[in-house]
């Protein structure tokens, strides 16, 4: 190109030069511009200046993740890579793994708790209770982008703090930390999260826990408590059965039958609610997964999963299904997961169990539960 200008000024005049470049390689270009005066009334002044311009890739990153299974029988797994004909080679990367769980695919959606940028209540909740039940998998699978222990415990341990300033004064919690009314199924979720967090080993304020337990004895006591449908209660009544089971109250087996026999059977019982009050008679009675209402629920759920070859789900219809979900932010997704947890804890050999993993990691968006 042009090597250098020649250009006449006037007194106190400036002129915009432009010289073409083309990058060879991103990185930091040093580029020197310099001038000299020329001319029999010049007396050699000149002058010179150093700048140092940025050369960026012009491309963005996406990630995409292809999950499968290794043949048991030794069979060697093969999977086809095309790279999209306009990347950049110096870019980017491809990463290969493998575990003896099919919970290293959730890696994805652990990171994404990890990185979650909203603190309302029920957000930090369910991320606390990630975090404490996940946390040997992310040990036993390090991801590079995931913290190490104990740097995830004092992120845990932060957002329990912050749970505990947002507990209001009947000992329940709102959605947001500013709130001043209680919200029934946030409360219930908080305190799932405590009890769980309590079960793997880690403290929270027995001060804090005890007022949240003290107001979980009556949930009629709630506002707006007589606006939900029946069936709505008998849901968050299930959800209390379990939650106050996990803190070894071991009522919860009677209260559990009781509710159960005012429901008039397992299948006047959505799916969720089904689960909780069989995990709490599970949790609290000596008869564990011989007692009548567990096996009824292991039936239920036998009817209530649609297989295919390879991923199963739950059915999932329910009464006032517009005002449920509001309150108890209901989605298929979720039942799936709630009656997964009660299957491991009360059949862990149920052949169903990898089935409903598989349909619910199928359902993911960019790694990711959907809903």
């Amino acid at each position: 190109g042009v090597g250098g200008f020649r250009i006449h000024l006037e007194p106190q005049q400036r002129l915009e030069v432009r010289f073409e470049a083309k990058t060879v390689l991103p990185g930091k270009a040093k580029v020197q511009v310099g001038a000299e005066m020329v001319g029999a009334a010049a007396g050699g002044v000149a002058d010179a200046a150093d700048a140092e311009v940025p050369v960026w890739t012009p491309a963005t990153a996406e990630a995409f993740a292809a999950y499968g299974e290794l043949d048991p029988d030794g069979a060697v797994a093969t999977h086809a890579l095309q790279p999209p004909a306009d990347v950049y080679p110096a870019y980017g990367g491809l990463q290969i793994g493998s575990s003896s769980t099919i919970l290293q695919t959730v890696t994805d959606a652990f990171e994404y708790l990890v990185e979650y940028p909203f603190e309302y209540v029920e957000s930090m909740a369910s991320r606390v209770l990630a975090f404490a039940l996940l946390k040997d998998i992310q040990t036993a699978f390090a991801s590079p982008t995931i913290p190490k222990d104990p740097e995830l415990t004092t992120l845990g341990s932060i957002l329990v703090q912050k749970l505990l300033k947002a507990q209001l004064p009947c000992g329940g919690f709102g959605f947001w930390a500013q709130d001043t009314e209680a919200d029934v199924f946030v409360t219930l979720h908080v305190a799932h999260c405590f009890a769980q967090v309590q079960r793997k080993g880690h403290k929270v304020s027995a001060h804090a826990v005890g007022r949240l337990i003290e107001a979980l004895r009556d949930l009629s006591a709630f506002p707006h408590w007589d606006k939900y449908s029946e069936s709505t209660r008998r849901t968050l009544q299930c959800l209390r059965c379990y939650v106050l089971s996990l803190f070894e109250k071991a009522e919860m087996a009677s209260e559990a039958a009781e509710l159960y026999n005012a429901a008039g059977g397992v299948h006047k019982l959505g799916l969720d609610a089904a689960a909780w009050l069989a995990l709490a008679v599970h949790g609290t009675s000596p008869l564990k997964a011989t007692h009548s209402i567990v096996q009824s629920v292991l039936k239920y759920f036998a009817n209530q999963t649609v297989e295919t070859a390879g991923a199963a789900h739950c059915c999932t219809g329910y009464e006032d299904a517009g005002a449920d979900t509001l309150v108890l932010l209901r989605s298929s997704p979720r039942t799936d997961a709630i009656v997964l947890e009660a299957l491991q804890v009360m059949d862990p050999s149920n052949a169903i169990i990898p089935k409903l993993m598989k349909g619910l990691l199928g359902a993911r968006r960019r790694g990711r539960p959907g809903e």
